[in-house]
């Protein structure tokens, strides 16, 4: 079972959608690069959707000794509030509750489910929402969630 921030899975769409390959550690220490093939090579994996630290934030350099995350983005974006705001949105967009552990494949069901509309909740600041919604439905399909 992994640990996921409902963002970081919604992150890890957009990004295979648009062709990631994940194999290159982030400059933070962040186990993005472990954690991500690992639930594209099976969805069927369970995940334990949490609002806070989890096995990507392993290693990062911007994680405290207390679970929370340091960064703060050059636009004055302090991470770990915008983090447990856009989290809750998803859940909540989702009628998932935190903690909850389900299958990815589950997951990624609801998300299709919630195309278009879901882009709106999770595109961060600076993203355009339609690249968005168009990286998660590339990804959907490369996954065969999606027709």
């Amino acid at each position: 079972m992994i640990v996921i921030r409902p963002h970081h899975l919604t992150d890890i769409l957009s990004s295979y959608g648009r062709g990631t390959k994940f194999d290159v550690p982030a400059r933070s220490g962040n186990h993005m690069h472990i954690v991500a093939p690992a639930v594209l090579a099976n969805i069927d994996t369970k995940a334990k959707f949490v609002v806070g630290a989890d096995d990507i934030c392993k290693g990062c350099k911007f994680l405290n000794d207390k679970g929370e995350c340091t960064r703060v983005k050059a636009s004055g974006l302090v991470l770990q509030t915008y983090n447990i705001i856009v989290d809750n949105k998803i859940l909540d967009y989702l009628s998932i509750k935190e903690n909850a552990v389900m299958p990815v494949r589950e997951f990624l069901l609801k998300v299709n489910d919630h195309l278009p509309g879901i882009e709106t909740v999770c595109t961060h600041p600076g993203e355009d929402p339609k690249e968005r919604k168009e990286t998660i439905e590339k990804a959907l399909r490369k996954l065969e969630i999606r027709k």
